[in-house]
């Protein structure tokens, strides 16, 4: 396991309440895309509320955050396409190279 530094724990607070609107925001989307679908209204409803159930144990949605946990985090977002190499372009090289050898 790589050992991320101060630089990176404190970029990692500001940043994920971003990522996690980001994610929301594309799921919307989504909802959206099935709401204006041409199923039937109760098999929209159902099928809404069925993905919703899903998504809300998503890192995206809900994510409980530690420092001693935070490269496990990273991983877990990339893993579930949260956020991408790119969105962590200001993170330090070894924690990115860590990542990048296990995505």
């Amino acid at each position: 396991m790589f050992i991320a530094t101060k630089k990176d724990w404190v970029l990692f607070q500001q940043k994920l309440p971003d990522w996690q609107e980001r994610f929301m925001g594309r799921l919307c989307q989504e909802y959206v895309t099935l709401l204006t679908s041409e199923m039937e209204n109760s098999e929209k409803f159902h099928s809404l509320e069925k993905q919703i159930r899903k998504d809300k144990k998503l890192p995206g949605v809900t994510f409980t955050i530690s420092k001693g946990e935070m490269e496990y985090n990273l991983l877990e977002l990339l893993q579930g396409q949260v956020i991408t190499m790119e969105d962590l372009a200001e993170f330090s090289e070894g924690l990115k190279k860590w990542l990048q050898q296990l995505v």
